[in-house]
């Protein structure tokens, strides 16, 4: 199970308006020291998001402004809020439901619902069997515990659809 709190992504993104630069620097040694029992390499320590927001905003406090590329600092935004929104979909049992969307190769596309522990390692790990497996477009959607108790898994051969609508060269996704 993670060390790192819901409340930890909250203060990391919290702190990109804050103005006391001595409160963000403990409050950053305190998440880091759970960082450091959940991540542990070096390399993926300093690359953790949490890690990007803190130190943009010490950089941006400490006049030396941007030092982190645009890219990685919205990324690492991103990356915040998809794990706040972990520790906001819990369910009863402890796991959020993450919707899967994917069309393949073969212009066979649907959603199919799957459940992980309610960890951003978890998450993650959803994402890269995600990219090790896709033949084409893919998405993931977290979902609150009252839309995966409504949701309905579809399927869609959209090339054979065609085919019977008659224009079997012309495809609409």
């Amino acid at each position: 199970m993670a060390n790192l709190t819901r409340s930890d992504w909250q203060r990391a993104l919290d702190a990109q308006s804050a103005c006391n630069l001595s409160g963000i620097v403990f409050s950053f040694a305190e998440t880091m020291q759970r960082i450091c029992n959940d991540v542990p390499d070096t390399g993926p320590r300093n690359a953790h998001p949490i890690c990007v927001l803190y130190a943009t905003q010490i950089a941006h406090l400490s006049d030396h402004g941007g030092l982190c590329d645009p890219d990685i600092y919205s990324h690492a935004v991103h990356e915040a809020r998809i794990a706040i929104s972990l520790y906001d979909n819990v369910d009863d049992n402890g796991d959020v439901a993450v919707a899967v969307w994917s069309r393949d190769c073969d212009m066979v596309e649907g959603t199919h619902l799957v459940h992980i522990q309610a960890d951003y390692n978890a998450y993650l790990d959803l994402v890269d069997e995600q990219e090790r497996n896709a033949e084409g477009s893919w998405s993931l959607t977290i979902l609150s515990p009252e839309q995966a108790t409504k949701f309905v898994a579809s399927s869609r051969d959209l090339a054979l659809e065609a085919h019977e609508n008659g224009h079997p060269h012309c495809i609409h996704a």
